[in-house]
């Protein structure tokens, strides 16, 4: 038989006395029951899990996003560093950068059919 979620258990626990010694300190401390200073212990340490859990995901997520505009910005440097190199002298340079902002202009409309 599976219990209800708001239904209160019993559990046994073992613990060293000197951490019991310090869980009932604390409890006389809060004015609570040995029970509810464990118990309010633990759905704390639950949520300052959750929270870190949450901090984690929003730094992943601003990371992603530093990576994302950075890629943007690094397109558009060598787009102009390429449209530089192909006003060289140098015939094998000039070449090159023709040749890639070729391939990078095929790129973009490709890019943009599909997004239309």
């Amino acid at each position: 038989m599976s219990r209800k979620p708001h239904e209160i258990v019993s559990i046994n626990l073992r613990i060293r006395e000197t951490l019991r010694a310090k869980l009932e300190r604390e409890a006389q401390r809060h004015h609570f029951s040995l029970n509810s200073e464990v118990r309010l212990r633990l759905e704390d340490s639950f949520r300052r899990d959750e929270a870190r859990s949450d901090e984690d995901t929003r730094d992943s997520m601003q990371i992603c996003w530093h990576r994302y505009a950075n890629r943007f910005l690094l397109l558009s440097l060598e787009d102009e560093l390429a449209a530089k190199l192909a006003q060289t002298t140098d015939p094998a340079v000039a070449s090159l950068a023709k040749l890639w902002l070729h391939h990078r202009e095929q790129e973009r409309r490709l890019t943009e059919g599909r997004a239309s």
